[in-house]
C-alpha cells in the first residue's frame, strides 16, 4: 500500500497524504507505480488510511523486494516522516521522501532525509516478519 505514485505525464513523484481529496486532483490513468509504471487507483474511504495500491488483477512487476503493509506501518510511516524533522534539531533542514528506492539493494526503504550537504539517512519502520537477516543483506 504506497504513499507515493508517479505522475504518468511529468514524471513527478505524488504523495497521496499532500492531497485534501485525491480523486478530485487525479483522472483515471494519471497515476502509476514508480517501480513497475504499473497504473495505480486510489484508495481513500473511512475506514482506511488513503494510499495508492495496483488494479486487483495487475500486481506490481517490480523486482524491488516488497511485503504487504498494516494500518499501523502506513501511520508510523508518517508520523515518523512528519515529526522526526519537525522535533529533532539534527533533522530540520533535512528533506523526507517517503517509499525511497535503493536500486543497488532491490529494496524500497520507508522513509530517506536527504539533507542540504548530500547525505542520506534511511529509517525503517519494522512491523512485519522481515528477519534482522533479510535486513542485513540490504546494508549496501
Amino acid at each position: 500500500m504506497p504513499f507515493i505514485a508517479k505522475n504518468k505525464q511529468t514524471g513527478d513523484r505524488v504523495n497521496i497524504l499532500e492531497y485534501q481529496n485525491p480523486r478530485e486532483e487525479f483522472q483515471k490513468g494519471d497515476l502509476v507505480c514508480l517501480f513497475c509504471d504499473g497504473e495505480l487507483i486510489i484508495v481513500a474511504g473511512f475506514v482506511r488510511m488513503k494510499h495508492f495500491r495496483h488494479r486487483q488483477n495487475s500486481p506490481c512487476k517490480s523486482d524491488y523486494g516488497r511485503h504487504p503493509e498494516s494500518y499501523e506501518h502506513l501511520f508510523f510511516k508518517k508520523l515518523l516522516s512528519e515529526k522526526l524533522s519537525q522535533e529533532s534539531s539534527e533533522y530540520l533542514n533535512a528533506e523526507p521522501i517517503l517509499e525511497y528506492p535503493i536500486p543497488e539493494a532491490k529494496r524500497i526503504a520507508d522513509i530517506a532525509f536527504q539533507f542540504p550537504n548530500g547525505w542520506l539517512v534511511v529509517h525503517e519502520v519494522q512491523l512485519s516478519s522481515i528477519t534482522t537477516e533479510e535486513l542485513q543483506k540490504c546494508v549496501v
